[in-house]
């Protein structure tokens, strides 16, 4: 099911927060299959000099295509992948995090939104990868 979606990818993205802010970034990602399921590792650098951040979560396939997503080892939400499409939620303290991304003939178009971000603020993004 995720052989579609395996890959190296680059491209920019755009987030968008409630307060009016709004930023891009550069991203590089790369989405690979481990003994359990597989495995999205990302880079993204601000525009606005954010902090860079790198994150890894490991998808364990549960049933089907319905997989946990784990961070570190510890479990923080849910998802599925159906027809080059994957989506999850990552449930933290006071925060929902939810990611859609779809196969596309030249890469990831990748949409995504979270209750908060560090300032307190819903937000939401879009990013166009290659690969």
């Amino acid at each position: 099911m995720i052989t579609r979606l395996l890959g190296t990818y680059t491209g920019t993205g755009t987030w968008f927060e409630d307060s009016g802010r709004t930023c891009r970034y550069v991203i590089s990602q790369t989405i690979t299959r481990t003994p359990d399921g597989f495995r999205f590792a990302f880079h993204h650098t601000f525009e606005n000099d954010d902090p860079e951040v790198d994150a890894v979560f490991d998808m364990v396939w549960s049933t089907g295509p319905l997989f946990l997503l784990k961070a570190g080892g510890t479990e923080l939400g849910r998802g599925y992948v159906l027809d080059g499409f994957c989506h999850y939620t990552v449930e933290l303290p006071g925060n929902l995090v939810e990611v859609s991304c779809l196969k596309t003939e030249t890469g990831l178009k990748v949409w995504g939104s979270a209750s908060r971000n560090k300032a307190g603020h819903a937000i939401a993004w879009t990013e166009t990868l290659t690969g």
